[in-house]
């Protein structure tokens, strides 16, 4: 029933008023909830990301511990050839001996021959070896390199999905607010 005069007027805008109201809140909890699905939605990818980020950091890993054992090895093999070089050096030093005091020097040249024949051919195959296990552990290294890059980029993704979160969760607490402050004008 309306009220005559100036009262029913006051009524009828105070209605207004509370429709208005209403209609800022519904569009205010709208606003929240899209924010609060972004925030879930971001909040998944940077799940997602921090899982990539483990997985290239034990990737990472794994290929700076290949790189060790490659290098490991190659220092090792290396030690192996000049062990083998100076047991062959000792070795071809004590024919040379007993041919000498033998006095069969025509029988001294062709043994001195054959070591050193068969000591060039035990270098080239070492130094094969060797420049294989150099090849694998360059790649080794490259790989960690590529590795350290892609994580630092995955790093930044991280940090931007944290800031849209952040801002997200900003927004949340100022529609909130909005929403105290019209619900507190509407009972005023």
């Amino acid at each position: 029933r309306k009220l005559p005069g100036a009262a029913g007027a006051a009524d009828e805008g105070a209605a207004d008023a509370i429709r208005e109201l209403e209609e800022q809140l519904e569009q205010a909890t709208q606003s929240l909830r899209a924010r609060e699905e972004e925030s879930k939605a971001a909040e998944k990818r940077g799940q997602a990301l921090n899982s990539k980020l483990r997985r290239a950091q034990a990737a990472l890993a794994q290929a700076r511990a290949e790189a060790r054992r490659h290098a490991e090895a190659g220092a090792h093999q290396d030690q192996e050839l000049r062990d083998q070089v100076a047991s062959l050096s000792s070795e071809l030093d004590r024919a040379r001996r007993k041919l000498k005091r033998a006095g069969k020097r025509h029988e001294e040249d062709k043994a001195d021959k054959a070591a050193r024949k068969e000591l060039q051919e035990d270098f080239e195959r070492r130094g094969t070896e060797l420049y294989k296990m150099n090849d694998k552990l360059r790649e080794a290294v490259e790989r960690a390199d590529l590795l350290g890059k892609a994580l630092a980029m995955q790093a930044d993704e991280v940090e931007q999905l944290r800031k849209h979160v952040g801002e997200a969760d900003e927004w949340r607490a100022k529609c909130d607010r909005l929403s105290m402050a019209e619900a507190a004008a509407a009972v005023g």
